[in-house]
């Protein structure tokens, strides 16, 4: 019957450790800004675009800048982003007295991570009901698997933070997560040896 429960903690893990490195647009990270160049629905190969970049509520990052001609009516802008939240791109292009313009969102997060707070809680919340079913079933390999997910949500939390955020604080609750996993370990394998913990 262990068997099985080692069998689910895998399982969980190989599930779960896939969304940790999961990146989109990161901190400090090149990323090109590219757009399409349209005016009355026809790429527009020889048009003057610009690029302007404004964190959202807050300053201009670029206003008005070029961007590089990449052919075909695409046009490309190369920034490494300097802060974390949302940001509005606006890109126009010209030609002659004809212009277009179009915005697009973009989140930057400290990993390019943009599921924000919500597999944080999921993890918490299933690491939480887990160990409460372990306990009161007195089965040691439900602790040992919650665990393994106070584990993973500890990591989790300080290489990503949450809600879009890393800083001292998430830091902090990510190394109390991974208390947490080391004591609940500690609790099972006392059981285990103490003979107290449901072995079949």
């Amino acid at each position: 019957m262990k068997f099985k429960y080692l069998i689910m903690s895998l399982l969980l893990i190989s599930l779960v450790l896939p969304f940790v490195n999961a990146e989109t647009l990161k901190l400090g990270e090149q990323s090109n800004i590219t757009i399409d160049c349209l005016i009355n629905s026809q790429p527009q190969p020889t048009a003057t675009a610009n690029l302007t970049l404004q964190k959202e509520g807050g300053s201009f990052i670029i206003q008005e800048s070029a961007m590089t001609n990449l052919g075909g009516g695409k046009y490309v802008y190369s920034i490494s982003m300097p802060e974390n939240g949302k940001y509005i791109a606006t890109g126009s292009c010209c030609v002659g007295s004809l212009c277009w313009s179009t915005n697009q969102d973009i989140l930057v997060t400290p990993s390019g991570d943009t599921r924000g707070f919500s597999l944080v809680l999921i993890l918490a919340i299933a690491a939480a009901v887990v160990f409460a079913f372990g306990y009161f079933t007195h089965n040691v390999w439900f602790v040992y698997i919650s665990g393994i997910m106070f584990l993973v949500l500890g990591v989790y939390t300080i290489i990503n933070g949450f809600n879009n955020i890393r800083d001292t604080y998430t830091d902090v609750i990510g190394y109390v997560a991974i208390g947490f996993s080391i004591m609940f370990f500690v609790v099972g394998a006392y059981e285990q040896l103490s003979g107290n913990g449901e072995d079949d």
